[in-house]
């Protein structure tokens, strides 16, 4: 049985946590590869997409170009719409039946996932792998973690990962200030200045 990874996002853009994420899911767990799925509409960012899918994609795609194991899939895009995460691993567990369908998380997703559509149905259904992103979560995350465990006997891996102080917003306002310093992936950042991308 292969052990399969879906992680999900607007990637708006992709930067070095991102990154760091997938190669700890895929060095510290037992996965055999992950899926980097970027949403077409994220149900909670309508609108808000700064930049083309067609760039987003690019980005990702020399973000990952050196992790072994790790595949940009167009699914969520060529679907269109909204974005669900339910009807993405019900997609890769139709696409890889028999296998183990990881949903990869930041703990600030896994502890909201009641707000998902069907959040229930995927605590249910679906393994989970999450990452810290703050240690102030950790007293909040471990409670959504027995409590997913408790009702739905939820597979959880929590993994020892590195915390890197990066997000998206974040970034593209920094990205207005010349020669700051961000945890971008350098070839991400060459691609972003080239395109002139997320100026005003």
């Amino acid at each position: 049985m292969l052990n399969i990874g879906i992680y999900g996002g607007s990637f708006d853009p992709v930067h070095s946590g991102h990154v760091n994420l997938v190669r700890e899911c895929l060095e510290k767990t037992l996965l055999d590869m992950v899926y980097i799925v970027p949403n077409y509409i994220q149900p909670f960012k309508e609108n808000k997409i700064e930049v083309s899918t067609e760039d987003r994609i690019n980005m990702l795609e020399i973000a990952f170009k050196d992790v072994e194991k790790s595949y940009i899939s167009h699914f969520e895009i060529n679907r269109k719409g909204i974005s669900y995460t339910y009807k993405t691993l019900d997609y890769f567990k139709e696409k890889h039946r028999g296998e183990e369908i990881y949903f990869i998380s930041g703990s600030d997703a896994f502890v909201n996932i009641h707000k998902y559509k069907k959040g229930d149905y995927i605590l249910a259904n679906f393994s989970q792998i999450i990452a810290l992103r703050s240690e102030d979560e950790k007293k909040r995350l471990n409670a959504a973690i027995n409590e997913a465990k408790e009702k739905y006997g939820t597979k959880v891996i929590l993994i020892d990962n590195k915390i890197v102080d990066a997000a998206s917003s974040n970034i593209k306002e920094n990205l207005k200030i010349h020669n700051k310093v961000l945890p971008l992936p350098e070839g991400v950042h060459k691609y972003i200045k080239e395109r002139g991308l997320y100026r005003d």
